[in-house]
């Protein structure tokens, strides 16, 4: 059996789809939540039951929940996850995963488990002068709660990969845009800003972040599942199609909108001291509700190379595929880009 869990999601419907071309649907169940309370959710199950593939309701948080689902699967994708970092509480991103592997376990040891982890992992690192790499090891705590609660589940998986002795690959997801974007996300929140001929979307902030297309992204987790490791080891890809800063980003929006964009010039200085405050992180998540600390921990994603990466893997599983760009996704005429979809 293949089972997969956030397959209602933004990336998992599109891997679902994927999975059924190549699998028959009555070998593939998928984890859904009890509740049906967004129209996102709603859709996601709509595409499950069109694809005919097998549903099964649980709450990672409920252990007690998850008794129906496959024991030992052959291919595991874990998707599921909190990605708001505005909530406090993530503890599905690993007592989930701990409580998932428990219930469909013991893994066998031609199992392949492929686990969905964040480039939020990578925050922390001192030295954001160059992009990170697959090889670097994450010396420092990531800075946020959701990179903290994504790196134990990380560790936890590694850990029971070698123990009962199954493949294991770790895909850090970087920032992913396409159709479809959350609402409150960066991408949909920059596009806006940019309909409204906002001075935000004009300002030259020097933070690189790591971006890919939703497309692109669900296709190499399904190439990694095909590329399991050995028995009892794990894999780790960071992949990143290109790193952008906020400004190139609003660049493409406003060309592809036929805007005039004229870019803020900001002194330098002004940015390494904002870079500073913004740092201090160990000061702010202490003394400020969670709540304003996400928006200074966001304000510093725009401003450091926290979120920069490179990977030498994505080009090595990639081989001829022509991965989308941001600048191309902008310029895609099907009148996504209209005010409407703001």
């Amino acid at each position: 059996m293949i089972l997969v869990t956030g397959a209602t999601g933004y990336i998992g419907r599109r891997l679902i789809r994927l999975l059924c071309a190549e699998y028959p649907a009555s070998q593939i169940v998928c984890l859904v939540r009890p509740q049906t309370d967004s129209d996102k959710e709603r859709s996601g199950r709509g595409i499950l039951q069109e694809l005919k593939v097998g549903i099964v309701q649980g709450d990672l948080l409920n252990i007690s929940s998850l008794k129906g689902l496959p024991q030992s699967p052959k291919l595991l994708f874990h998707l599921a996850s909190c990605t708001d970092t505005s909530v406090k509480d993530h503890s599905v991103n690993d007592v989930g995963t701990r409580n998932l592997l428990q219930a469909v376990g013991p893994m066998s040891r031609t199992a392949h488990m492929v686990f969905t982890s964040s480039i939020a992992v990578n925050d922390g690192r001192a030295d954001c002068s160059r992009p990170m790499v697959e090889n670097d090891r994450v010396v420092l705590k990531p800075r946020h709660v959701y990179g903290r609660r994504k790196l134990l589940a990380e560790e936890f998986l590694m850990e029971q990969a070698a123990k009962q002795s199954f493949s294991l690959s770790v895909i850090r997801v970087c920032g992913v845009y396409g159709y479809d974007a959350i609402e409150k996300g960066l991408y949909m929140s920059l596009r806006r800003l940019v309909l409204n001929n906002s001075w935000l979307a004009r300002l030259d902030w020097p933070g690189r972040i790591s971006s890919m297309y939703v497309e692109d992204v669900s296709w190499f987790i399904h190439r990694v599942s095909q590329c399991p490791p050995p028995s009892g080891r794990h894999e780790l890809y960071i992949p990143s199609a290109e790193a952008l800063t906020v400004g190139q980003m609003c660049a493409s929006y406003a060309t592809a909108l036929g805007q005039d964009y004229q870019t803020l010039k900001v002194p330098a200085l002004v940015w390494q001291m904002m870079g500073w405050i913004l740092r201090r992180h160990h000061v702010w998540e202490k003394i400020l509700p969670h709540k304003f600390y996400n928006m200074i921990w966001q304000a510093n994603i725009l401003v450091s190379q926290g979120y920069w990466n490179e990977s030498v893997k994505l080009e090595q599983l990639a081989g001829d595929r022509n991965l989308t760009r941001f600048e191309e996704f902008c310029r895609m005429d099907d009148g996504k880009l209209q005010p409407r979809s703001c």
